[in-house]
């Protein structure tokens, strides 16, 4: 069972870095929910979520019952659209239209990250594999590239978190030579 402890040996004395983070499905909630808990509870850092998983109005809720800090988080939901969920209103959260557009989502990850005035500061990416259902694997790899290339310019923590699946082997191998760590949880 993976928990806080785990997250804080392979992270805690890191500050800088990109970090790509495997888990299986069957730990996927506790992997995310102990990585946000880490950044926000533990670090104190404020960042930016970028949700192509769960809409914004359940990950809220479960933040909070797991005692994450959501006012330390600026959410990118691009999945509520999708799932004809209905959007609510909050201050911070910026609703996309859909993981397929990568380009909507640079902007909105660049216009959050840039309004956060902390030095310290996150971007998490949930998740590399639910990005690879609506985009082909050579335009996620770019987009990774560029993103980590920005995550690094910002001088932001990144957490790119993904499934372990098989037949993916490649592409992991290939996003994780733009990262720092590849953690495998």
């Amino acid at each position: 069972m993976m928990d806080a402890s785990v997250i804080k040996t392979k992270l805690g004395k890191q500050s800088e870095f990109v970090a790509l983070v495997l888990v299986n499905s069957n730990e996927y909630y506790k992997a995310s929910t102990s990585l946000m808990k880490f950044l926000t509870t533990t670090k104190h850092i404020p960042g930016v979520y970028l949700s192509v998983n769960k809409p914004f109005s359940v990950l809220n809720e479960n933040f909070k019952k797991e005692g994450i800090r959501n006012d330390l988080i600026i959410f990118i939901d691009a999945i509520t659209s999708l799932s004809d969920g209905k959007s609510v209103e909050n201050e911070h959260c910026y609703y996309l239209e859909s993981p397929e557009n990568l380009s909507d989502i640079s902007i909105a990850i660049s216009e959050a990250i840039e309004s956060i005035d902390h030095k310290e500061k996150f971007i998490f990416i949930d998740s590399l594999s639910t990005l690879l259902i609506y985009n082909n694997p050579e335009t996620v790899t770019k987009f990774i590239h560029f993103l980590i290339g920005k995550m690094r310019a910002w001088n932001a923590i990144g957490v790119i978190l993904s499934l372990k699946k098989r037949g993916e082997g490649s592409l992991i191998a290939e996003i994780g030579q733009f990262c720092d760590m590849t953690i495998e949880l």
